[in-house]
């Protein structure tokens, strides 16, 4: 419950600056429409962010020696020099596996890339799929920087 209440907060917050900046509205209007906004939010929002906060296999997504195939993002491969970024890209974009030698079976993988996982086989653990995490597979908020054409 407290979670959500911070995130009520932080909207009545935003909609408070929004208000004030933009909207000039009398400051008991804005108190009428503040808690309505709140006492809906918690009426119909209630249950909206149950996030899993303790996720057993959290150490296999970056922070242990081993790497959870099935959900570890892309970069986490760049622990294990020869994996980043083609054989790290065909275990992302080829997964579900359901278990840490399935790895071999990816089309396309050369003989040289197979003694490369041969190597990490070791490091590889194939766990159930969780949809909080696999969608950050390829991309987790890291954006490069594109050089700007002054040109244009």
């Amino acid at each position: 419950m407290k979670e959500n209440v911070s995130c009520y907060y932080i909207l009545y917050l935003a909609y408070r600056i929004f208000v004030t900046k933009y909207l000039f509205i009398s400051q008991n209007f804005q108190k009428a429409i503040a808690a309505s906004f709140i006492g809906a939010s918690i009426f119909f929002g209630g249950n909206a962010a149950r996030a899993e906060i303790d996720y057993a296999g959290l150490p296999y997504l970056g922070g242990s020696e081993k790497i959870d195939i099935n959900n570890a993002n892309i970069r986490v491969y760049l622990k294990l020099p020869g994996l980043y970024p083609n054989i790290a890209a065909k275990i992302v974009n080829n997964g579900p596996f359901k278990t840490a030698a399935d790895v071999y079976n990816i089309k396309g993988l050369s003989g040289a890339e197979k003694d490369i996982l041969k190597k990490y086989e070791g490091k590889f653990v194939a766990l159930d799929e969780k949809p909080e995490y696999v969608i950050d597979k390829i991309n987790n908020g890291y954006v490069a920087q594109i050089p700007s054409n002054k040109n244009l």
